[in-house]
């Protein structure tokens, strides 16, 4: 798939910038899924950083959890878009 067809499905919440009496509506949410079969999550940056730190992720090979993840995405992508 190209760069661009990926970037597109992408969503983002705005947030508001951290403060230490403001609101905390941040989200940190690090899920990718493959062919709606395998679900990688953790901590793990999808950057070219991640690499050089020390960083945690787990896939899951489960077709019943990634159908669960897939409903969680759509419905932040419903509610955020």
């Amino acid at each position: 798939m190209q760069w661009n067809a990926i970037k597109n499905k992408l969503v983002d919440k705005h947030s508001t910038p951290y403060s230490e009496d403001g609101p905390h509506d941040f989200m940190h949410n690090k899920v990718l899924m493959i062919d709606q079969k395998v679900v990688v999550t953790g901590n793990y940056n999808f950057s070219q950083n991640a690499a050089q730190n020390a960083e945690n992720i787990i896939n899951l090979y489960n077709e019943a959890i990634a159908c669960q993840y897939k409903q969680y995405i759509e419905g932040l992508i419903a509610k955020y878009r």
